[in-house]
């Protein structure tokens, strides 16, 4: 795949991003970084777009490769997860932290849809990487991009109807299922779409794709009243994917600065672009750390760097062995 450096560095701001906001951080900030998952899908979409315009894709071939990109190394983790929260609580004298959950609850862990907060987002990785060499064979058709992004607002307005029916599920476990497996991936393949676009979509036209998009936000911010769009977050809306868009294009437009680009040029930012999948996993392990011991009463809510440099210390920490030691080592760069 070509060098591109805006990918990376996009990477690292969105995983960064990911961690701010799952550190506690105050409302302010909170919102200021609600673009993260959009951000890191949209690249899911650049990233293939670079990787694949000049090959041939072979479809299975391919899904068997983000399996084994994706959800394998997920399940390596979680089993780490488990056994070594298992030896925390022998260690602290407490009862194992997830007696409460059946053997249900466990599958439903491993296929990603809930019990374990955040890790819902690897599914969404996943979901989304099935349907990209279908998203870019459908770019490649439509030679306008006047009438491709058409084509996408008209797949934001579908998916708004799919929300209203999704409210009206009674039953919980099929809402669950309807929510991980119908609107996550429609969704968020909307963002995946337009990814795979953005290389062939001129400045002018993705500063108006961004000024639409902040309009949109600037109308529901009002309509809901100024409230976070972070509340959207676990099943997003147009309120939480306008902003996420507006703030994503924008970030885009920014670094394909040169100056910026240069400061960004070091080993560090291609570590963490690599190892994205990997560092979103290992940085679960500090969050329930901080949930589970002392600790987390020693570093309370309110220090929120603390907590931050924390998480992402030791993210980074796990990561650096692991990939030591080669553990599953898959690099992200072409996801």
């Amino acid at each position: 795949m070509e060098n591109d450096r805006t990918v990376d560095i996009l990477r690292v701001i969105a995983i960064i991003s990911i961690m701010i906001t799952h550190s506690n951080p105050n409302t302010s900030i909170n919102q200021i970084v609600a673009y993260d998952i959009t951000l890191m899908v949209l690249l899911i979409g650049v990233s293939f777009y670079l990787y694949y315009q000049e090959k041939r894709i072979h479809y299975m071939y391919y899904i068997k490769n983000q399996f084994n990109k994706i959800v394998i190394p997920t399940w390596i983790f979680l089993t780490i997860f488990f056994i070594l929260f298992y030896i925390i609580s022998l260690i602290m004298n407490d009862s194992y932290y997830f007696n409460n959950l059946d053997w249900i609850h466990f599958i439903f862990v491993y296929l990603m849809v809930g019990n374990i907060e955040y890790i819902w987002i690897v599914k969404v990785f996943f979901l989304v990487s099935i349907f990209s060499p279908l998203l870019f064979s459908l770019s490649n058709k439509i030679k306008s991009n006047k009438l491709y992004l058409l084509i996408l607002l008209i797949g934001f307005l579908l998916y708004y109807f799919l929300l209203q029916y999704n409210y009206d599920f009674s039953n919980g476990n099929y809402q669950l299922l309807f929510q991980h497996f119908v609107m996550h991936p429609f969704g968020f393949s909307l963002i995946v779409a337009l990814g795979i676009r953005l290389k062939k979509l001129k400045t002018r036209e993705i500063i108006l794709v961004c000024v639409f998009c902040f309009i949109v936000y600037f109308l529901l911010l009002v309509w809901n009243r100024f409230s976070s769009t972070q509340y959207d977050r676990y099943l997003p809306t147009l309120y939480y994917f306008s902003y996420g868009l507006f703030s994503s294009l924008l970030l885009y437009l920014f670094v394909q600065i040169k100056g910026v680009q240069k400061l960004w040029r070091n080993k560090f930012v291609i570590f963490v672009s690599e190892n994205v999948i990997w560092l979103f996993l290992w940085h679960l392990i500090p969050i329930y750390i901080l949930k589970f011991t002392d600790l987390g009463t020693s570093i309370g809510e309110e220090h929120f760097l603390t907590r931050l440099l924390f998480i992402f210390g030791t993210a980074i920490l796990l990561t650096f062995i692991q990939t030591r030691f080669s553990i599953g080592r898959k690099s992200s760069r072409a996801m």
